[in-house]
C-alpha cells in the first residue's frame, strides 16, 4: 500500500526528531 509506505517515511523522518527530544 502507498498510504503505509507514505507513513513509514514519515516515521522515518520524524523519528530521529523524537530521539533527540529523549535524550534531550
Amino acid at each position: 500500500m502507498l498510504l503505509v509506505h507514505s507513513l513509514l517515511q514519515l516515521l522515518q523522518t520524524i523519528e530521529p526528531r523524537l530521539s533527540y527530544r529523549s535524550e534531550g
